[in-house]
């Protein structure tokens, strides 16, 4: 798969995740989201599981699969995809495949911010301002709790333990991204630095498949 292809992938995720997420049109007649859905159904994901999660997850969510899709967003949180935690975030925030969960959300989407991407600095900021002060001190727990599992310290080690297994097999193709675990960050993280703010739906008050080849993360 060539370079390019992460930024189109990048686009389905704006497209699909965040801008139907209040949308009444289906996505999938849009022939460019087909297309794009399509070239990631082919995508070779051996020891990616971060791509694996993050691409499984969005055809889910574009085929309105959300249990579905918060499975293999969770698998690719698990290995640092930042995108597959802010889609998470998301998720939470508008109630697809879980209950409504604002707090939850905020805390998933600090966690998918913590590379200082601009997308997900406006969306997490967007979520925080509505949130009351007692809000944000459950949702700092929370956050808490889900950097020992999901935070860059311990998900980047699992992925880079996964990129040196692949050096190991034959991985014709996988010209998309480095293999080695330095500069394949940095070109994951290219590919979101100074993009343009993502918008999200607006925020209401809770109320009082695909196999993998790599582990699958327990339930958080």
């Amino acid at each position: 798969m060539r370079a390019g292809s992460s930024k189109l992938a990048s686009a389905v995720f704006l497209l699909v995740v965040v801008a139907t997420a209040h949308a009444e049109d289906d996505p999938l007649n849009d022939p460019a989201v087909q297309k794009l859905l399509l070239e990631m159904s082919l995508t070779p994901t051996a020891f990616h599981p971060d791509i694996y999660g993050e691409y499984t997850g969005m055809r889910y969510y574009a085929h309105r699969r959300f249990q579905g899709a918060m499975k293999a967003f969770e698998i690719g949180a698990y290995y640092a995809d930042k995108v597959s935690q802010l889609s998470i975030g998301l998720m939470y925030l508008n109630g697809e495949g879980v209950g409504k969960d604002p707090v939850e959300a905020y805390a998933w989407l600090s966690i998918a911010a913590e590379r200082d991407y601009p997308d997900f600095i406006a969306t997490r900021d967007r979520v925080k301002a509505a949130l009351s002060e007692a809000q944000l001190l459950q949702a700092e727990t929370v956050r808490s709790r889900l950097a020992e599992r999901y935070g860059d310290d311990v998900a980047k080690l699992r992925m880079a333990v996964q990129l040196r297994l692949g050096t190991l097999q034959p991985h014709a193709g996988y010209s998309y991204a480095p293999w080695e675990p330095q500069r394949y960050f940095a070109s994951r993280d290219a590919q979101w630095k100074g993009k343009g703010t993502v918008k999200v739906g607006p925020i209401e008050s809770p109320p009082s498949e695909a196999k993998s080849e790599t582990q699958q993360p327990e339930k958080h």
